[in-house]
């Protein structure tokens, strides 16, 4: 195709694939000046790309008929698919936001148009081999380096999240690492047996091992277990299309039988001395079981809770990101047994697509690796060289991989980037096959090399379209996060209104998380309760009322409101009112959560409505008898109200349970309780606890001298008010008369 260009049209084809390698750069952006900065600066950076390129394809397309795409099965259920996202938008249960998405997560269905318009772009140009071993190539270039960062941050040298234990490298979670690097263990696998240059292959082999080690570093199960299922597939398909003795079947059952030998051995094992002396990632393996795995219990939990959302809506769903809307109505609270954080994701592709887009859209979607997966098994049977078999084989293992570890997870802009360049991967070796090349070499419309008159006037439409969705799809959003992440740091609470109001008034789709961080500064802060910050009190909870009445259906959004309000409460007591209020609709929203009851309690607490509060504590934990966050939660409202017994027995009955209580606050309330009700062995043991953790902090050392003396512990008591004039000078005249004391 490439030779049949005009010189216009090859200066084009050379432009569009420079962007594409660009596009593979995608990793190392990240705007430390914004909010959310390993999503946001990546993904303004992708879609900007692909809209530039987008409109040098449609310039190119309109002179040269050869570069327009041939039309297959699999060209069909790709954009059938997002045809289908497009109207379920429509018909979402709140458009605007499904159109756009959020910040947090950069995807929405505008984002996911950007993977479509990629595929389009790839899977009409890149039709030699040479174009996809330059783009398994240089994807592979940038993956060296993000692994290579992934072994500082894991050693101590990397400037994020140095000394992690599961490194994110510049993707920013180790998950999205490990999807990374997944993608591109396979780029390379691809180039080792496509490429028949020694010294790239040895660039294979090199890319293969590093970044296979980044993803035992990174201990996600997820895509490590993805991995394994894309090995059993393809021995499996290389024992059908690609053995043709007895030995060589005998070969790769043997390779299955120990392929499996693998996990039994883990599982086993997991209790002996040389598991727990391999690295994190088999130790997580082993334990994967329902008895140890609080992560395995959540994502059954969580599958239960989307098909209760999906009978809800079961033709096209809520909508593209409302996936919480119907996870927080269904909310099980066995969930709670094992984690308390809020879902926005199913960290499950299938269940994501299911409750957003309904049966149409999940339909649909599994229709797009059906059809990848039947059109490279026709390619592997249609294949005369053995190389080629086994080409195919592991692309095959590529979208097993990718679909079986986001069974796991979601997506996010850089798996979007390799997905759809994967899938037009895929096209060209099912479709271009001896099939569109020698339709398009036959073609009898040659190139124009020219424009006419309508074709300017496409391009100033298309022109158009591209500045404005680099505008308000992508430079409105970074503006509002660039202003929102001013707002956070700021010095001074007149320095962070200023930058929330920049950020609101920037407009565009991120204004439900900036007020989230506005709450969030509020509330950390303690800038509620102050006078000083009344004036970003007044404007966030009027800017959160106004969001709330456009976008009425996100219940933690209401529980941040009502938070506020509750500790504003100390200088203005009306706003209990307000505060019941909008903790009424998030228990409406959802009514088995139960963080809405705990501060709803706290509402009634501050009004003297003692048992209309303490109801409410106890109706959370019921929700699940096993949550011990409940318990401790029941336990602090009925100390708060001077039932000091009730109130450690729910204490310890959290603790029991296993509620983390080894942080500085909940070590602070808990020393206070034991205090309260004369348990003194219990207060020190909980000083003790903190000093194992915060060894440095003088106030520990100092409080447990206090406590020993009342235990009669008094040498032990001398040498703590010691340490504590050792680590904090201010301490030392205090501690030398406590020391008098003593003797």
């Amino acid at each position: 195709m490439y030779n049949q260009l005009s010189y216009q049209g090859k200066v084009l084809f050379w432009i569009i694939t420079s962007l594409v390698w660009a596009l593979l750069f995608a990793p190392f952006i990240i705007s430390s000046q914004t909010l959310f900065p390993f999503q946001v600066g990546k993904a303004i950076y992708y879609r900007i790309l692909v809209e530039i390129i987008l409109f040098f394809y449609v310039w190119l397309i309109l002179i040269e008929p050869a570069a327009r795409p041939k039309i297959s099965k699999l060209f069909w259920a790709v954009f059938i698919y997002l045809g289908i996202l497009l109207l379920s938008t429509l018909f979402s249960i709140h458009p605007y936001r499904s159109f756009w998405g959020d910040i947090e997560r950069m995807e929405g269905v505008f984002g996911i148009l950007h993977g479509g318009a990629l595929f389009l772009v790839l899977f009409s140009l890149f039709r030699r081999k040479g174009d996809w071993l330059k783009f398994f190539k240089v994807s592979l270039f940038f993956s060296f380096w993000v692994a290579i960062y992934s072994l500082r941050q894991k050693y101590g040298s990397g400037v994020f999240e140095a000394g992690s234990i599961q490194p994110g490298s510049t993707l920013g979670n180790p998950a999205f690492n490990a999807t990374y690097v997944l993608f591109q263990m396979f780029f390379a696998a691809i180039i080792f047996w496509w490429d028949r240059n020694v010294w790239w292959r040895l660039y294979a082999v090199s890319a293969f091992v590093l970044n296979f080690i980044v993803l035992i570093l990174t201990a996600i199960r997820g895509a490590q277990v993805g991995l394994f299922a894309a090995l059993v597939v393809m021995v499996i398909l290389l024992a059908i299309y690609c053995t043709r003795s007895a030995r060589a079947r005998v070969a790769t059952a043997a390779i299955l039988v120990g392929l499996f030998l693998i996990p039994t051995a883990l599982f086993l094992g997991r209790d002996s001395g040389w598991i727990k002396s391999m690295p994190l990632a088999f130790q997580r393996l082993a334990n994967i079981s329902l008895e140890r795995d609080a992560t395995l219990n959540t994502r059954i939990i969580s599958l239960g809770i989307s098909w209760d959302a999906f009978k809800e809506n079961p033709i096209l769903g809520y909508g593209p990101e409302h996936f919480r809307v119907g996870y927080n109505k269904y909310f099980n609270p066995k969930h709670l047994t094992f984690e308390q954080a809020w879902f926005d994701r199913a960290h499950n592709k299938i269940s994501d697509v299911l409750v957003m887009t309904g049966g149409l859209g999940l339909i649909s979607y599994l229709a797009i690796f059906a059809l990848g997966f039947l059109g490279l098994i026709g390619y592997i049977r249609r294949s005369e060289q053995q190389r080629d078999r086994v080409l195919g084989s592991l692309v095959v293992g590529l979208g097993v991989a990718y679909f079986v570890q986001n069974i796991f997870l979601f997506d996010m802009p850089m798996s979007y980037i390799l997905f759809f360049s994967s899938l037009a991967f895929v096209g060209y070796l099912t479709d271009s096959n001896n099939s569109q090349n020698q339709q398009i070499e036959g073609s009898k419309k040659g190139p124009t090399g020219s424009l006419k008159s309508v074709h300017y006037l496409i391009l100033i439409v298309v022109g158009a379209g591209v500045i404005i969705a680099i505008g308000w799809g992508n430079w409105k959003p970074y503006n509002t996060s660039y202003w929102g992440r001013q707002g956070l740091g700021a010095a001074t609470p007149q320095q962070s209104l200023d930058g929330y109001k920049k950020a609101l008034e920037s407009g565009g789709y991120p204004a439900s998380e900036v007020l989230r961080v506005m709450t969030d500064t509020l509330l950390n802060s303690g800038g509620a309760r102050l006078v000083e910050w009344n004036e970003l009190f007044y404007y966030t909870t009027n800017e959160m009322e106004k969001f709330l009445a456009i976008e009425p259906l996100d219940p933690r959004q209401f529980i941040r409101l009502g938070k506020v309000y509750n500790e504003h409460t100390a200088l203005e007591p009306q706003y209990t009112k307000d505060a019941e209020e909008a903790l009424l609709k998030a228990i409406e929203l959802a009514p088995k959560r139960p963080d809405a009851y705990y501060e709803l309690g706290v509402t009634y607490l501050q009004r003297n409505e003692t048992e209309a509060g303490l109801a409410l504590f106890r109706k959370a934990s019921e929700f699940n008898p096993d949550n011990a966050r409940g318990h401790w939660t029941l336990g602090l409202a009925l100390m708060i109200v001077q039932r000091f017994d009730d109130g450690v027995r729910e204490i310890e009955k959290a603790i029991e349970l296993g509620y983390e209580w080894r942080t500085p606050a909940d070590m602070n309330n808990l020393a206070r309780i034991y205090g309260v009700v004369g348990r003194f062995d219990k207060v020190a043991e909980v000083y003790e606890a903190a000093i194992e953790i915060y060894s440095n902090e003088p106030s520990y050392h100092a409080n447990l001298a206090s406590v020993y003396r009342q235990l009669g512990r008094l040498e032990e008591a001398k040498r703590e008010a010691q340490r504590a004039a050792e680590l904090d000078p201010n301490f030392k005249a205090e501690a030398e008369k406590f020391i008098q004391e003593l003797q």
